[in-house]
């Protein structure tokens, strides 16, 4: 009798292939999970390090960074990193990242063939990697405007498309945008000071302007809120204002809002919208440790921001990461903390104004006082927008 040859028959195979294949299906989860663990780390180490370089800068200057002059305008050679500087906070920490070689990049441009290179440099600490690399994007069109910068008292466009980095880091500006409540203007320039900022009374379908009235005798603690945009009122009670509000139209223009005393900046360009928040950055914010009164450690300084999942590839509200004061990196506390959703990027009640991350259910917060915490996205409002202000006077514990 002859003895089979040893092997496999086919069901032999297709068992030890079934077996494997219902192996693989569930490790593959495990795997998953713990790769995201991972990029979940490494974007809360982001944060540690951003916020760290930011506590940095204000032990160095003495005030937090300042948040640029608007989100078309790119940092500025020979400006620093306080008011005079156009670009965003970003820009002003670069050194405390060990990133001098790109500001010493940006500090030596003469053209803006060679200043779009610097601008196109990847900066991996500000980019979460759960959500996307650190490669630059091209740049939305922004007609009738343009990108640009100061190149001395010129202002210089940048071409078209050109590529930049991204951020998924927003500083904390507080738990109202451009138009913020109203007590917060109470005797700013003094005791007794009357300041006449315009802002809309009455928000809904028969809005009337308010002008030249002393903000002590305005509805003081209201927030106006115009067509749910959460800005406020403006010369045109009717007109919906973008967050990024008013960019100076020249370098001069820049410089003398930049040099305007506070009650000046409380109206700003052709938009009247109260350039004053209760955060830590905003524009041409030179904050001090001493006006957080709420208590650094209770403080929001830096978050993750929210990015629909259509934005990962594109600009759709996600202008460079050193560009001034905008959206793209400042973020309120007016909207719940949501995490990245589908949701179509060209329609208006996004959250593109609202903290989050691409991580499930949390977001990565770091306080004044350098300490970094993962938050759930279902905080409680009322605490989320205490930790935003810097001085609203309210006792809430941390979550």
């Amino acid at each position: 009798m002859r003895s089979r040859a040893a092997g496999f028959t086919i069901v032999e195979l297709l068992v030890v292939i079934a077996i494997i294949g219902t192996l693989a299906g569930l490790l593959l989860p495990a795997v998953q999970a713990a790769r995201e663990s991972g990029r979940r780390a490494s974007c809360k180490n982001n944060v540690s390090q951003v916020a760290k370089a930011m506590i940095q800068f204000e032990t160095s200057m003495g005030a937090f960074p300042s948040g640029g002059w608007g989100n078309l305008w790119l940092p500025s050679p020979h400006r620093g990193g306080e008011l005079k500087q156009t670009g965003g906070w970003a820009f002003g920490i670069l050194p405390f990242l060990e990133q001098q070689p790109l500001r010493d990049l940006i500090e030596k441009a003469t053209a803006s063939s060679g200043y779009a290179t610097a601008i196109a440099t990847p900066t991996g600490v500000f980019t979460c990697p759960s959500r996307r690399s650190a490669s630059p994007v091209a740049t939305r069109d922004p007609s009738p405007n343009s990108f640009a910068w100061a190149n001395g008292a010129t202002k210089e466009p940048l071409p078209l498309g050109f590529t930049a980095a991204r951020t998924d880091y927003a500083a904390n500006g507080g738990k109202g945008a451009a138009c913020p409540p109203l007590y917060v203007l109470r005797g700013v320039g003094g005791a007794g000071a009357t300041q006449k900022p315009t802002f809309c009374a009455n928000p809904g379908s028969s809005p009337t302007p308010v002008t030249d009235k002393d903000v002590t005798t305005i509805l003081i603690g209201n927030t106006y809120d115009l067509a749910n945009d959460h800005l406020g009122g403006c010369n045109d009670c009717n007109k919906t204002v973008a967050a990024d509000g008013d960019n100076p139209l020249t370098v001069a223009a820049g410089d003398g809002k930049a040099a305007a005393s506070l009650g000046s900046k409380l109206v700003l360009g052709s938009n009247y919208m109260p350039d004053f928040q209760d955060g830590i950055i905003y524009r041409m914010s030179r904050i001090v440790p001493a006006k957080i009164t709420d208590g650094l450690s209770n403080t929001y300084m830096l978050a993750e921001k929210y990015v629909p999942k259509e934005g990962y590839g594109s600009d759709m509200g996600d202008d460079p990461l050193l560009a001034g004061f905008g959206s793209h990196n400042v973020r309120w506390a007016f909207d719940q903390p949501a995490n990245d959703r589908d949701e179509d990027v060209t329609q208006t009640g996004r959250r593109a104004n609202a903290m989050g991350s691409a991580h499930a259910g949390t977001f990565t917060v770091a306080y004044a006082d350098g300490s970094v915490q993962e938050i759930s996205t279902s905080i409680s409002m009322r605490v989320h927008q205490a930790l935003a202000s810097r001085a609203d006077g309210q006792t809430v514990e941390r979550p």
